[in-house]
């Protein structure tokens, strides 16, 4: 069966997703009407302890492979399973990993898990406060639009007015009136303010969402503001997309911890999650300096589709 191709997009983000205090009413907006489908059965994914994800260990497999014998073999648990494009993921503690590193061999690549990714880009400001989403009750996104114009000023953050003139988006979006209708949009980041405004009827079904930071279906933004250098990423980079793209949907993936850091585990598995959940596009604004055998497994399985 042909499917869509997916896109990856790792970016660094400098725009600003902000509110106007108020000061602007927007104009009422008709919602379009939208035949309910049943979502995508998507598994749940496998929860692993900080013991047991020391390392990483990426293995070619064969027909024959299964889960369970690869997990006996090596004495992890596996993460990713992709007989299609003939490769799985495995999570492995200290003991085990070592254990595959003494033996010399050149089929497996294992790899340092913990905190090998980090965030990148500025974060969000919302109302002039870089915490104000978090009251849930911003006026500017009570139209029910988070794609409004007025005399040439993008009125719903009219601090990003001159940086969507310069690409042109508003006569994008006059032409285009349903910009990434249809399309679903994995956010792997820090997670999202599930509950701001801006994103009520916009997210994907919360059986698809998954924080693997905190190993539960709920990927909510946390952190300290000042304290915490993440806090606000994922929320800012979801905002943004919704600013170009009003009618596209976000399916949040949390892989990042408030200090910013991910693991490669986290970043893979939540690669394959949105391929499970039919994510048309991908989005990471993260990075890494070192090479990650999973994760680039995981992309190239994400752009074959």
């Amino acid at each position: 069966m042909s499917q869509s191709p997916i896109k990856v997009i790792l970016i660094m983000l400098g725009f600003t997703l902000a509110a106007c205090n108020g000061a602007v009413e927007l104009p009422p907006v008709t919602p379009t009407p939208v035949t309910p489908t049943a979502p995508k059965p998507v598994p749940v994914p496998v929860v692993v302890t900080e013991a047991e994800s020391h390392y990483s260990l990426t293995v070619k497999i064969k027909d024959d492979d299964t889960v369970a014998g690869l997990e006996t073999k090596y004495g992890g648990k596996v993460v990713i399973w992709r007989p299609e494009e003939k490769f799985a993921v495995l999570a492995l503690d200290k003991t085990s990993g070592d254990k595959v590193a003494s033996s010399g061999t050149t089929t497996e690549t294992l790899e340092t898990n913990k905190k090998v990714f980090s965030g990148s880009g500025q974060l969000a400001t919302m109302s002039g406060s870089i915490a104000a989403w978090a009251g849930g009750s911003i006026a500017a996104w009570a139209g029910g639009s988070i794609a409004a114009w007025a005399g040439g000023n993008f009125v719903s953050v009219p601090q990003n007015t001159a940086k969507w003139q310069k690409m042109n988006l508003q006569q994008a979006q006059l032409k285009a009136t349903s910009l990434g209708a249809g399309i679903k949009v994995a956010v792997i980041d820090s997670g999202i303010d599930l509950q701001h405004p801006a994103f009520q009827g916009g997210l994907a079904p919360v059986s698809e969402m998954w924080d693997y930071v905190g190993n539960d279906a709920v990927p909510q933004e946390e952190g300290v503001l000042g304290t915490d250098a993440a806090y606000g990423h994922g929320t800012s980079v979801a905002g943004i997309i919704l600013q170009i793209a009003p009618k596209a949907i976000i399916l949040p993936l949390r892989v990042l911890g408030p200090d910013g850091s991910g693991d490669v585990l986290n970043v893979a598995a939540a690669i394959n999650r949105a391929i499970q959940a039919d994510a048309k596009i991908i989005n990471l604004s993260l990075g890494s300096d070192t090479d990650s055998q999973a994760v680039s497994d995981a992309i190239n399985a994400a752009t074959s589709r």
